[in-house]
């Protein structure tokens, strides 16, 4: 089966977790990532944000707020 998302996550973090996920249900649900500000070399356009958030809580906040699903925090 296809992996549901284009290219692997920035982070050692991020690959580790969607592996692990990968690993514990032997497919590829549905996942998101944040972007660390540190990781914004890579773009060509600037990054603006208002704040990153200081979790895995705050991200799980802020992803049912938006009905986002399982989104992974890049600490």
């Amino acid at each position: 089966m296809k992996p549901q998302f284009e290219g692997p996550p920035d982070s050692p973090y991020t690959r580790r977790m969607v592996k692990n996920l990968y690993d514990q249900f032997g497919i590829y649900s549905r996942v998101a990532w944040t972007l660390n500000p540190r990781y914004d070399v890579f773009f060509k356009t600037k990054i603006i944000y208002e704040a990153y958030p200081a979790s895995q809580d705050d991200v799980d906040a802020l992803a049912a707020r938006h009905r986002l699903g399982k989104v992974i925090y890049d600490p």
